[in-house]
């Protein structure tokens, strides 16, 4: 007999019953096999399908949240520039700070120069009004001045100025 052809058995009728039966559960077997297959396969497709979506949503997020760190970068730099820039306003005020109080020292000094130019003026009007003899110092609006007037010492700056 060739290889692997059926050898011709017969069956008594109880057996043939019990491969009948076996037959018909394997086919039934078979059959629910390939039905719950068919529902993994659709599950599969499903959960692909779901996968896809959140890859997708996964995608945006990663978009949103890049933005997100580019605009959180943004705002960290601009911070650094508002400590930098309030460093440097500190470092103007500390190097202004000498000019003003120069400024009001120049201010202050000019008023005393001012005020030493005023009494120096009025001082050699006085002395060439007593020169000239349109003062008479007997009169009740003249009184004498004292040598200490007529010869006033000011200083400016360790400068002398002397009137004669």
């Amino acid at each position: 007999m060739p290889k692997g052809a059926a050898k011709n058995t017969t069956f008594s009728t109880n057996e043939e019953d019990i491969f009948y039966k076996e037959i018909t559960e394997n086919i039934k077997e078979v059959a629910d096999n390939r039905k719950e297959l068919s529902e993994n396969r659709k599950e599969l497709s499903e959960n692909r399908k779901e996968l896809s979506e959140n890859k997708i949503e996964y995608i945006e997020r990663r978009k949103e949240i890049f933005i997100l760190e580019k605009k959180l970068d943004e705002i960290r730099e601009n911070i650094n520039d508002l400590v930098g820039m309030k460093d440097d306003a500190k470092r103007v005020e500390d190097l202004l700070r000498p000019l003003c109080n120069q400024r009001e020292k120049d201010i202050e000094r000019t008023k005393v120069e001012e005020k030493k130019l005023a009494a120096q003026r009025d001082l050699e009007e006085c002395i060439n009004d007593l020169k000239s003899g349109r003062i008479v110092l007997s009169s009740p609006d003249c009184v004498a001045p004292s040598p200490s007037i007529l010869k006033a010492v000011i200083q400016d700056d360790n400068k002398y100025f002397y009137q004669k």
